[in-house]
């Protein structure tokens, strides 16, 4: 699949948001995101990495010949295999990865 893709600030400080309700015991509801998204979006209308095109490929575990390695290597890209019944990620590029790493959920990579 080739994409774009873009960090909207608005959806990581909701899921912020909700990830500390839930850490504090409460249940967090539909509309909770509902409510926060409309109190937060004054305050975080942005986003970074706008416009930015990247692929995430998904192998065929049925192809005779895969993809090579060395394709779809680039900062924003995914790549998914198949482990028994379930696909998963299997390798993300660099700026994925590091913002992995500064606590961005993965649903947002």
């Amino acid at each position: 699949m080739l994409t774009r893709y873009q960090l909207r600030e608005l959806h990581l400080e909701v899921w912020k948001v909700q990830y500390g309700m839930q850490e504090a015991g409460y249940e967090v509801t539909t509309q909770d995101q509902f409510r926060l998204t409309n109190e937060l979006t004054p305050t975080r209308a942005g986003s970074r990495f706008a416009g930015t095109v990247r692929a995430i490929a998904i192998e065929n575990r049925h192809a005779r010949f895969p993809f090579p390695e060395e394709l779809f290597r680039g900062p924003f890209d995914q790549r998914w295999d198949w482990k028994g019944e379930w696909c998963g990620p299997v390798w993300v590029g660099e700026t994925l990865d590091k913002l992995y790493g500064e606590g961005v959920p993965f649903h947002l990579l």
